[in-house]
């Protein structure tokens, strides 16, 4: 590869190797049963001698036909986007992850090349190759919705794959690392001073939110699970709407100052882990809140975005795993829970009756499957007492809210009767 500086000429030296680990048939046995077509995929695209080149041509090629991968040096910029926005990033698990690597540059490029490559050959059988790739910005749905499947299942055979210098990792480090390449190389696509297009802002917004679940909880993520495995949509309604092309500061400053008719912040749709559809509704504490996200989404602020990401997982608990609260219909049932007891607590404090009718009906019937649901988690029945004494405080809160409005007195009603559940436990 001729006139190549060191980081093309790392990946045109390692290219080989790389896309063999990604030719393993093995990778699909290692993978869950939902992506083990994709790996097959991948891998019957990956097998053969594969090489690097340069061209003077825009963008990238991957061409099946003689194993060649084609960058310009464009790409070499994309690569330091990636490499510099890990290294500045003051996220505790992204440094200590950055910390237990070889040093050099050669692990990070050897793990977004694997993530890259096993995304574009995934792409090659959807019809979406790079010598595919011809008309797709008149069908730029379908194309979103190729490109989550891809994301997901790129990353599902990456985390099986045995990517040189990453073995040091645990497979949640491994995984917190390959979704902040991802952000980052998708950043990289866009120039310093151009506009992000509705399409790359809402997928941008999906893998940030991906990361956040991912590092807000312990245990070690299981990708096959439908919260993961099946597309998002992520929106934020008074700035941004379907039919923006492009999302801009200027769009988000006009839009601050005059909202479009959305009472909503910011609204999710997505299969919980039992399998159920949920379009979710969130009202955050803080006004700019919304907006700062937005902001910070377009000028690939990596940690603001993060930061300002925190109160809604942890005001809707059921974003996150689950599993973590006991596992299976008990964990689902608490999550459920004190994401209901969230909107509650919003309701009260903004003294809207209706929003308290609607959402109540939700917290009666979770709270009344609770007892039933402890009574069946007899390997780890215990596990619900946090959570239980979270909600209990919760709604010792929104009684105390209460107190103030006592034009709300059949709603205090309401809310006693939700103790007899929580109290019942106590008796199993």
């Amino acid at each position: 590869m001729a006139d190549v500086t060191p980081l093309l000429d790392d990946v045109a030296a390692n290219c080989a190797e790389r896309m063999s680990t990604l030719a393993d048939e093995s990778l699909a046995a290692l993978v869950p049963t939902i992506y083990q077509a994709a790996a097959y995929s991948i891998c019957r695209q990956a097998v053969g001698s594969w090489s690097v080149r340069a061209t003077k041509d825009q963008g990238f090629r991957v061409r099946t036909y003689d194993k060649t991968i084609a960058f310009n040096k464009s790409f070499e910029r994309q690569l330091r986007c990636v490499i510099d926005g890990l290294r500045g990033s003051s996220v505790p698990e992204l440094i200590t992850t950055l910390s237990k690597l070889p040093s050099g540059d050669g692990p990070l490029i050897g793990a977004f090349f694997t993530f890259f490559a096993a995304h574009e050959l995934l792409h090659v059988e959807q019809g979406l190759g790079s010598d595919q790739y011809k008309d797709a910005d008149f069908y730029m749905p379908a194309v979103m919705e190729a490109d989550y499947v891809t994301d997901i299942s790129g990353l599902a055979v990456c985390l099986a794959a045995d990517i040189p210098h990453l073995a040091s990792l645990s497979r949640r480090e491994k995984a917190l690392l390959l979704i902040a390449i991802h952000l980052f190389s998708m950043h990289s696509f866009v120039g310093a001073n151009e506009a992000v297009t509705g399409h790359t802002f809402n997928r941008l917004v999906i893998w940030y939110l991906h990361f956040a679940r991912v590092q807000s909880v312990d245990g070690d993520p299981d990708f096959s699970r439908p919260s993961f495995a099946r597309s998002w949509v992520v929106m934020f309604p008074k700035l941004v709407s379907d039919r923006d092309g492009e999302v801009t500061s200027f769009l988000l400053e006009e839009r601050s100052d005059a909202p479009l008719a959305a009472t909503s912040d910011i609204v999710l749709a997505y299969h919980r882990d039992n399998g159920l559809f949920r379009l979710h509704r969130a009202v955050l504490t803080d006004a700019g809140r919304s907006r700062r996200i937005c902001e910070a989404v377009i000028e690939a602020r990596f940690d603001d975005v993060r930061a300002d990401l925190e109160e809604l997982l942890i005001d809707n608990p059921s974003l996150t795993d689950s599993t973590s609260r006991g596992g299976g219909e008990l964990g689902q049932i608490l999550s459920d829970l004190q994401s209901a007891l969230g909107g509650l607590r919003q309701a009260v404090a903004g003294q809207d009756a209706d929003k308290f009718e609607n959402i109540f009906d939700d917290v009666r019937i979770s709270a009344a499957r609770l007892p039933g649901a402890v009574s069946r988690a007899v390997d780890h029945p215990d596990e619900a007492a946090p959570a239980l004494a979270e909600i209990r405080d919760c709604l010792e809160g929104i009684e105390d809210a209460l107190g103030a409005t006592t034009q709300w007195g059949a709603v205090r009603k309401q809310i006693r009767r939700l103790y007899l559940p929580i109290d019942t436990i106590a008796a199993l």
